[in-house]
């Protein structure tokens, strides 16, 4: 599966690349983007985003902090299988409060990516 990550997932990557207790943030979401690219769909559907249930939530673990998967990253993902195509929507610490999207911000970004 092809990985391609929107432009609301760039920016929250700046966003955390400009952290200094996120520094290994790249390195950690790659294992997961890795088990994308094997169709592997890691993490759970998001119910009552889209209506084919296609939208996922998988855990990365925040090796900068030592806090384990629990405490770290989440990345929220569409599968579009037909297409061979997975789209990076956005991703947020559990620690971070103020950047955890909601069902309709998340809706909001698909809404973006069926218009491009």
């Amino acid at each position: 599966m092809i990985v391609i990550p929107t432009e609301h997932f760039k920016r929250d990557i700046k966003y955390y690349v400009r952290k200094k207790r996120y520094t290994r943030v790249m390195d950690d979401i790659q294992p997961v983007i890795e088990a994308i690219q094997n169709d592997e769909l890691p993490g759970t559907p998001i119910e009552g985003v889209d209506s084919k249930n296609k939208t996922y939530k998988v855990r990365a673990v925040n090796s900068s902090t030592n806090v384990g998967e629990s405490n770290g990253f989440r990345i929220i993902y569409y599968a579009v299988m037909a297409d061979g195509k997975a789209y990076l929507l956005t991703i947020y610490s559990k620690k971070d409060d103020r950047m955890i999207p909601s069902k309709k911000e998340i809706r909001d970004i698909l809404k973006i990516l069926d218009s491009v």
